[in-house]
């Protein structure tokens, strides 16, 4: 696992599945994008040396936050190609929301267990 430092991000990872997070001031979304970014340039130059690929078209970004206005979507970018905002993202098992709400996780949940519970009965 590499270690990304930046002031607002940190990483973690399990085997495949790489996860940045990274904090800001809701009137500072310009430096949390300037600080993402460079993470990204960061993950790409070491997926580079070793032998590794980041995919755009499978990498994702939400803004978790706690007003009632959304905030604007940011310009992060991997290999020039625009990365994918995302309102809810499914990590490690576990569905996140942008407002960190369980509704989507639990709702899942039950989606994935009443085709069992039919077969009990």
């Amino acid at each position: 696992l590499i270690k990304l430092k930046d002031e607002r991000a940190s990483s973690f990872a399990y085997a495949a599945d790489l996860c940045l997070l990274a904090h800001c001031e809701e009137n500072r979304l310009h430096i949390l994008q300037k600080s993402l970014q460079r993470t990204l340039q960061k993950c790409m130059d070491w997926g580079n040396y070793s032998g590794l690929k980041f995919s755009p078209e499978k990498s994702e970004y939400m803004l978790v936050h706690g007003t009632k206005q959304e905030p604007d979507d940011l310009t992060l970018k991997l290999n020039n190609l625009r990365i994918s905002r995302v309102y809810s993202a499914k990590y490690l098992g576990v569905t996140i929301d942008s407002r960190l709400e369980w509704s989507k996780h639990i709702l899942d949940k039950i989606k994935k267990v009443k085709p069992r519970r039919v077969s009990i009965n």
